[in-house]
């Protein structure tokens, strides 16, 4: 009685393995863009710009420095300033930096 036995090197595993997580991966990647992805059915005419698909809330964390947010208005119509930009400009350092600056031109 004989018995065949196969056995598969260390790296024909591995790198089976890696094709298969790798193709998990890039599945659930395209399947989430695809889902995040928000086109409004109405304007037919205009398609959505790249611009706007790529600020969409579900594609903002992929690209976050492709599009710069839209300033945000209060409901009287004045811009809000971003808080750590405030802060930079009232802060007494870059007060005392000021007076410094002021000091060394005078």
């Amino acid at each position: 009685m004989n018995i065949d036995i196969e056995i598969n090197s260390y790296s024909d595993i591995n790198s089976d393995i890696n094709s298969d997580i790798n193709s998990d991966i890039n599945s659930d990647i395209n399947s989430n863009i695809n889902s995040n992805i928000i086109i409004n059915s109405t304007t037919t005419t205009h398609p959505l710009s790249l611009e706007d698909a790529l600020s969409s809330p579900g594609l903002r964390p992929l690209y976050p420095y492709f599009s710069p947010p839209k300033p945000r208005t209060t409901a009287g119509g004045t811009r809000r300033v971003p808080l750590l930009l405030a802060w930079a400009f009232t802060h007494p350092l870059t007060q005392s930096s000021k007076q410094s600056l002021k000091q060394q031109v005078t």
